[in-house]
């Protein structure tokens, strides 16, 4: 790092000179190549400090864990043991319930959130509901067709449009008038 120094002036009176140069001092500095070079090379100065620096910290990481202890060893790998233990608990309570409600393996890997067996439950029941609900819909839907029957309001009906020059020009070709 550079050192630096600064003045102090014990005259309270300003000549004109010395006014014009805190004038100067406050206006903007316009940075210089030399000014700019330097800075650059500070800041690779820093950036390789700091890639030293990562690459110890990973060292000392590697070395932390070599010197862990066979219980920390085993005590971590018990607590991935859990985690997938706890996961698979929750994926056969899902599908447990999934099943139960009578919905399909998508939806519930989709909708059933919940990391307990009354919460999976609920939502569960909610979602065959709305399935309920939707069916229920489209039957009354099918339902009213039939009732209503294939009905096109006008089919068969002919309409006179009025016939068009082409039209006539082929009846008077092939004598049909």
């Amino acid at each position: 790092m550079s050192e630096q120094t600064t003045e102090t002036t014990t005259s309270t009176e300003q000549t004109p000179q010395e006014g014009t140069e805190q004038a100067q001092e406050q206006q903007p500095k316009t940075f210089d190549a030399d000014y700019v070079a330097k800075l650059r090379k500070e800041a690779a100065q820093y950036r390789t400090e700091a890639k030293a620096n990562a690459e110890a910290a990973r060292k000392l990481q590697e070395i932390e864990d070599a010197n862990k202890s066979e219980l920390q060893k085993a005590t971590d790998r018990l607590a991935a043991i859990e985690r997938e233990r706890d996961q698979a608990r929750i994926d056969g309570l899902r599908f447990k319930v999934a099943v139960k409600h009578g919905i399909s393996e998508e939806d519930a890997e989709l909708f059933l959130t919940g990391s307990d067996e009354d919460s999976l439950t609920k939502q569960a029941k909610r979602l065959a509901e709305r399935e309920a609900a939707r069916v229920a819909t489209q039957e009354a839907e099918q339902e009213e067709r039939k009732k209503r029957g294939n009905h096109v309001p006008r089919e068969g009906a002919t309409t006179n449009v009025g016939e068009s020059d082409a039209r006539a020009a082929v009846r008077g070709l092939f004598g049909n008038n």
